[in-house]
């Protein structure tokens, strides 16, 4: 009974009662809406889709050694990045979507292709995780795999 009356009291409820999550039918808007603003130069629309404690990976193997190097990124930089380039056209093309999404935690895996002012550069998976805070979805961990062979035709 002790044990009981504990839990209730000083153990947080495991429902929350806050506001509910954008449908699922948005998760992947907020891919979307990333890739849009990457094309334009549009770093405002690009930082709206990530929450401020997001964090950016990326896997591959470096050519030298053959070795997995994973690097963390710096979201400020990749932001300033799309804003401050001029010329540039950065062009990522997806396919094969898997969304799957469980009360505030979404995932979005997917297959990429980037090109960079009309030319092929690099190909890869996307991994995003996504959580719903105050009803909106925002990225809060990106990790892709870079590789230049053995591409899907995007």
């Amino acid at each position: 009974m002790k044990t009981a009356i504990f839990l209730m009291l000083f153990v947080p409820p495991i429902q929350s009662f806050g506001q509910e999550c954008a449908p699922e039918s948005q998760v992947r808007q907020v891919t979307d809406q990333l890739f849009r603003a990457m094309e334009s130069g549009d770093s405002t629309s690009a930082r709206a889709v990530f929450h401020p404690n997001a964090r950016m990976q990326t896997s591959y193997i470096q050519r030298s050694t053959g070795k997995t190097v994973l690097i963390e990124g710096s979201l400020d930089e990749f932001i300033a990045a799309i804003g401050e380039r001029k010329e540039d056209l950065w062009e990522e093309r997806t396919a094969n979507y898997s969304v799957h999404v469980d009360g505030q935690l979404a995932h979005i895996w997917m297959d990429y292709a980037f090109y960079l002012n009309g030319t092929f550069s690099h190909c890869g998976v996307n991994s995003f995780h996504l959580m719903c805070t105050e009803g909106t979805w925002q990225i809060i961990d990106v990790i892709d795999t870079r590789r230049s062979t053995n591409c899907i035709d995007l």
